[in-house]
């Protein structure tokens, strides 16, 4: 029987833990893209946490065409957010956002501080798509 080395073993599993650390876990829906194709959402349904009518959720926008990436921000791949959204009125605001880069890795994380909420989406937006999901049933 071949004698495995602990040292190279504990690397070997520190690494795999690693990547799956920065693998965004969790059942991602996708509920569309934008008009050009540049950008597909999709919703989490396992982070929906609803109270009341209040819920939260996240969202992933994954950038499909390179030339379409904001040019103020890190190089990423995906912007992940969390957000906060009356089902009754629509009215939502952003929590906290990640940006992850091809391989999952974040690039860049921000709490939101903005307080105010952004009025209900018109029915042409990934926002309302995502208000469909998370407030089905309510």
């Amino acid at each position: 029987m071949k004698k495995h080395n602990p040292k190279l073993l504990g690397i070997s599993i520190a690494l795999i833990l690693t990547a799956c650390a920065t693998q965004q876990a969790g059942q991602w829906q996708q509920i569309g893209t934008t008009e050009q194709g540049s950008v597909a959402y999709s919703v989490d349904k396992s982070s929906i946490q609803r109270n009341g009518q209040k819920v939260t959720f996240k969202s992933q926008a994954k950038y499909l065409k390179v030339n379409q990436l904001p040019t103020n921000l890190p190089t990423h791949s995906a912007a992940i957010t969390t957000w906060e959204m009356n089902c009754d009125s629509g009215v939502y605001r952003p929590l906290h956002t990640q940006l992850v880069d091809s391989n999952g890795k974040v690039v860049y994380s921000s709490e939101i501080t903005q307080q105010d909420f952004q009025p209900a989406p018109s029915r042409e937006t990934a926002m309302y798509r995502q208000r469909q999901v998370v407030c089905k049933g309510k």
